[in-house]
């Protein structure tokens, strides 16, 4: 999408995987960030793939008029449970159901954007002997851990702390409230253990944080996914945008986004510069 790094990295590197592969790729001029305007464009075969967000994709798709009410809806839909809508294979089943006949979408990368909880170098190395990868985990070692968050990531019922305490408990050493622009002194200087932050925040690759996973979907999905016309998904296009779901996890997005929006590289270059440390590493995730 035009102005948007994000989607521009992904293109790139959907492009050079299926060129890989042997397919023929035309790459075209960025579209608008208008998503109705997109969908329209690559449901009449003017595209035949654009990236995109899951929990956005979702959420877009069923506040139009006449969507169908389903539990892979977005959460503030009527009849939501309280974490309807938020695990990546309940939305698959959602946007396939919502999208035009024209179009679908392929399996979802590991690379999400939303908020997450990511602890510091030296909180990792403390942790070393156990699974600390989750936040189940986190919440057994809660007591020795300082997790700090933004006023509004405290106050969210839905998804900030209130959310983590009512799926996961725990009884931290200390909770912090941080100002944004106190969040990088908070973290250099030692302040915090662990943090709530956008996982595009450049502080996950300057500050070298651990994004951890949050395994009951407490948060609701936003994975990259390619929406692709349906006269292009064949299986064998599915499984070779597959190959690197798992190798294009958040922290990698958000290390080549730095280099985009803040080292002022070229998307393609940096694109190509991942796509070649992949080699034949690449792992498939389907759902």
């Amino acid at each position: 999408m035009k102005d948007d790094p994000k989607s521009q990295l992904l293109a790139a590197i959907y492009a050079r995987l299926l060129e890989e592969a042997g397919l023929r790729v035309a790459r075209k001029d960025p579209v608008a960030p208008d998503r109705a305007a997109y969908l329209d464009a690559i449901a009449k075969g003017d595209y035949q793939l654009i990236p995109d967000f899951s929990g956005d994709l979702v959420h877009h798709l069923y506040a139009q008029d006449g969507a169908a009410t389903t539990d892979a809806a977005p959460p503030t839909s009527a009849n939501a449970s309280v974490n309807a809508g938020h695990s990546i294979e309940e939305q698959l089943v959602a946007m396939r159901a919502q999208l035009p006949d024209t179009v679908t979408v392929g399996n979802p990368g590991a690379a999400e954007v939303k908020t997450v909880i990511a602890c510091t170098e030296a909180t990792m190395k403390a942790n070393k002997d156990t699974q600390f990868l989750t936040y189940t985990t986190l919440t057994a070692v809660a007591s020795t851990i300082r997790v700090g968050g933004s006023a509004d990531w405290m106050a969210n019922q839905a998804t900030g702390y209130p959310a983590f305490q009512q799926y996961y408990g725990g009884t931290f050493k200390e909770v912090l409230t941080i100002a944004d622009a106190d969040f990088e002194a908070f973290l250099r200087d030692g302040k915090v253990d662990c943090v709530a932050l956008d996982s595009m925040n450049p502080l996950v690759t300057t500050q070298s944080l651990t994004i951890l996973d949050d395994d009951k979907s407490m948060d609701i999905a936003n994975a990259a996914v390619p929406l692709i016309t349906t006269t292009v998904a064949t299986p064998d296009v599915i499984n070779t945008l597959s190959k690197l779901n798992l190798s294009l996890t958040s922290a990698k997005l958000n290390q080549m986004l730095n280099q985009v929006v803040n080292g002022g590289t070229d998307p393609v270059t940096v694109a190509n510069a991942f796509m070649d440390t992949l080699g034949t590493t690449t792992e498939t995730s389907t759902a």
